[in-house]
């Protein structure tokens, strides 16, 4: 997770600012790392986690994971052959009004963060 925040997160490799953005997680077990570190940079950075657990995965890790916790965004298979059974599910939450709506909120707090010269600019 670390590593997607830091080398693909980035605006020159073609991230905008102005439309949300979506970390998708699959785990089929535990991570070898710290989660809890990186679940919170990416907080910061206003990036939406969703977790998908298939199999072994730990839940509780998952939960520590995902974010925000406004809107469904952990799910979980049996197997990897029973993603049928979350697809419908997980796309109408990574398609929500409410993963943009917290999208907006976070890009509207971060452009009252943002220096500027020309307070008419705000």
């Amino acid at each position: 997770m670390s590593y997607v925040l830091k080398e693909l997160f980035q605006e020159s490799l073609g991230m905008r600012q102005e439309v949300p953005h979506v970390l998708v997680l699959l785990t089929d077990g535990r991570a070898v790392d710290d989660v809890a570190q990186p679940s919170r940079i990416a907080q910061a950075y206003g990036v939406s986690v969703l977790a998908i657990g298939v199999a072994n995965a730990d839940m509780d890790e998952l939960k520590k994971i995902a974010y925000p916790a406004s809107y469904q965004n952990i799910f979980y298979a049996r197997d990897f052959d029973d993603f049928s059974s979350i697809e419908r599910e997980f796309i109408s939450n990574i398609c929500s009004e409410a993963l943009l709506s917290e999208f907006r909120q976070h890009y509207e707090s971060a452009q009252l963060d943002t220096p500027t010269d020309d307070p008419d600019e705000l």
